[in-house]
């Protein structure tokens, strides 16, 4: 009590002198650092470690609530969900506490899913290591590794009698952020949503370095298919890279402005679509929600300033600001700092500010839901999503049920078919 009682004293004795000071430099900084370490290694001997990782949190909680450190143990996740792929067997898992880990589905073409893993396999060991005493979070490292390397998994399925044993060589997996209406048994997607009004259904669930590419094979075959409408479902998405929402918002725009970038220490840049793009003509409704962020934003935002298509949901999170992603140490940690803000073509803000009232992207067509109905299409949906053994009867109708539970989405069918109707010309 008597040395912490001390080092308390030291740093509100630093914090006096600070508060006095009407400018404080990179200096001063580094000078108060120095100070907290040394008062911690005379008194409580706080690991540097803690006492680093504290000290920049602090730091940057001041600034915004964006900015923040990507620390060593974390970064490997980052890279997973801005670069879209890492290395492994490729399944999602779940485990609850005591018991052992599950599957919840394999991904599409990926090592486990060729090897026969399947939804509901119970994984009661990984090389030879049981894992009902183990977290999550340990078990994901233990399983992903090395391109090249093995791994083995006991399975147990319901309905067999024996654990089996399923050696998998781990190889690059491919976050698969690009989705459609229904899985085909082979895990792939179908894009088809009403076949007799041919319209077409994307979902993007994040934006990643592999998001376009995937987006502009989804579109080419939403086009083979002899789709001519689209409902494209950005609900729930947190956003990620710059450059792959403004290439996914040149897919649909002729020309003009994307996104402006704007700081006070940076210079303004702007984007700009190129008439590249695969789905440059065709209906298109937009769902957005609360939880569309960032990224997803950007692309609704040019869509709605250009008129090329509406936007149906409600007002989406206003998460507008820039952040640079600066290496620490030869990349071991990463600093995301807050450095400008995002402009939607028409100059409005994307950021939610302390006092404003506009930001984000309002819908042109408001479809409030409360969270019970959303709760109930999307514990269909996770449930669609799956790669699973069930019949096309089956999931046609669980399909059926999604879309009556979805008010938002039931909203953009029903626009489409409108535009549909206004097209046909009668005849003499």
């Amino acid at each position: 009590k008597t040395k912490r009682a001390e080092f308390l004293k030291a740093v509100e004795k630093l914090l006096g002198d600070i508060d006095k000071r009407d400018n404080v430099d990179h200096m001063d900084v580094k000078l108060v650092l120095n100070s907290v370490l040394g008062a911690s290694e005379r008194t409580v001997e706080i690991p540097i470690e803690v006492l680093a990782m504290e000290f920049a949190e602090g730091m940057l909680a001041e600034l915004d609530r964006f900015s923040s450190m990507i620390w060593p143990s974390s970064v490997s996740d980052f890279q997973k969900q801005t670069m879209g792929h890492f290395y492994g067997v490729g399944i999602q898992i779940t485990k609850k506490l005591g018991e052992p880990l599950k599957v919840v589905t394999p991904l599409a073409d990926s090592p486990a899913f060729k090897k026969g893993i399947k939804t509901g396999d119970i994984i009661t060991a990984v090389d030879g290591r049981r894992t009902n005493n183990l977290s999550l979070n340990r078990l994901v490292s233990i399983i992903t590794g090395k391109k090249g390397t093995k791994v083995t998994l006991t399975i147990e399925r319901p309905g067999e009698l024996k654990p089996r044993q399923v050696t998998i060589v781990r190889d690059e997996i491919r976050i698969r952020t690009v989705k459609g209406w229904q899985r085909k048994p082979d895990g792939k997607w179908d894009y088809t949503l009403d076949a007799e009004n041919k319209i077409g259904y994307i979902r993007i669930t994040q934006f990643t370095d592999q998001t376009r590419g995937r987006l502009v094979k989804a579109l080419r075959q939403i086009r083979a298919d002899g789709l001519s409408s689209l409902v494209l479902d950005l609900r729930f998405n947190p956003g990620g890279l710059l450059r792959a929402s403004t290439g996914v918002a040149n897919e649909f725009l002729r020309a003009g402005p994307i996104v402006s970038t704007r700081g006070r220490q940076t210079r303004r840049a702007e984007k700009k679509a190129n008439s590249s793009g695969e789905y440059l003509d065709g209906d298109l409704v937009v769902l957005v929600n609360e939880h569309s962020a960032s990224a997803a934003e950007i692309v609704s935002g040019a869509i709605k300033d250009w008129r090329r298509g509406i936007i149906v949901g409600e007002r989406t999170f206003g998460k507008g600001s820039v952040q640079n992603v600066i290496p620490i140490h030869r990349h071991k940690a990463f600093l995301r700092l807050t450095t400008a803000y995002y402009y939607l073509p028409h100059g409005r803000l994307l950021h939610r500010q302390n006092g404003q009232k506009d930001w984000g992207v309002d819908p042109d067509v408001s479809i409030s839901i409360t969270p019970r109905q959303m709760k109930r299409w999307l514990d269909i949906r996770r449930e669609t999503d799956l790669i699973q053994d069930i019949d096309a009867e089956q999931l046609s109708s669980e399909l059926a049920k999604q879309t009556d539970a979805d008010f938002q989405l039931n909203t953009a069918l029903l626009l489409l078919r409108l535009m549909k109707l206004q097209q046909v010309k009668p005849s003499a």
